[in-house]
């Protein structure tokens, strides 16, 4: 009822904002075409936009993203991790690797399966690893208490699960997401390059949350890397805030017609 009343309102002459959609990096032409359609369905004044996450990331994270300075930005969403070197309003480098929090909680799920021959549904899995994964092995050796299905009988099952024995499960997803990181800067031009050691990278996403992330990257990158002060949603007030930058922004923002137009 509530998406019926909102749908009639942006029908009207009154209420028809402008409408910048966030897309990963890597999105077939499929999805975008399946976002745009959906926006021009509840009444989005047309033409709708299209930016990309990393752009709108660097925007919702207070990054004058008009200056020529090198930004390189790390934005873990659920599905993907999209990493891009940002300067005078553009994408200037970016890739998209499947490494978002999905893929975290499919390691640590896979993990105790193999482990404690227990099966946990979602919101367990989610709940551990906001509570005791981490990747610093120094870290206090905390316990959580998981419930469960135990997979031998079928009975429900209570384990503890230590911080210390998914130290290694973490590392080996930070270590993925480090050489993905490493290739985007390989190919970045050298003078944006000193900018980023000098300016160092800027984490967003709910996945930026996961403890002892950022110092893991800092170490092995040998650069500041900071999680943003509001980074699960920095996209949507990029997103929202992205027109007053309208202007000056280049590659990574453009309306959904000339998007789809550079995709063919």
């Amino acid at each position: 009822m509530i998406r019926a009343f909102m749908q009639q309102i942006m029908k009207t002459r009154i209420f028809r904002p402008r409408v910048a959609i966030c897309i990963p990096t890597n999105a077939t032409e499929v999805e975008v075409m399946a976002v745009g359609d959906a926006a021009q369905n509840v009444g989005a004044r047309k033409p709708v936009y299209i930016i990309e996450e990393p752009l709108a990331a660097a925007i919702g994270c207070g990054i004058d993203v008009s200056k020529p300075n090198g930004n390189l930005i790390i934005d873990i969403g659920g599905g993907t991790a999209d990493i891009a070197v940002i300067s005078l309003g553009s994408k200037v480098i970016s890739k998209s690797v499947k490494l978002g929090g999905y893929n975290m909680s499919e390691r640590i799920k896979k993990y105790i399966q193999r482990t404690h021959n227990i099966i946990m549904g979602d919101k367990m899995i989610e709940n551990l690893k906001y509570c005791i994964a981490d990747c610093n092995e120094d870290s206090p050796n905390e316990v959580f208490v998981a419930k469960g299905r135990n997979l031998l009988n079928g009975l429900p099952q209570v384990c503890r699960i230590t911080r210390g024995e998914l130290v290694p499960v973490v590392q080996g997803y930070a270590e993925q997401l480090y050489r993905a990181v490493k290739e985007v800067l390989e190919n970045t031009p050298p003078e944006l390059t000193s900018d980023i050691y000098s300016n160092g990278a800027i984490m967003t996403g709910g996945g930026s949350t996961l403890a002892g992330l950022a110092p893991y990257l800092e170490k092995n990158l040998g650069f500041p890397v900071r999680v943003a002060d509001n980074p699960v949603e920095c996209v949507a007030i990029g997103a929202g805030t992205c027109f007053k930058y309208q202007d000056c922004l280049g590659d990574g923002f453009s309306t959904l017609d000339s998007y789809m137009d550079k995709r063919y």
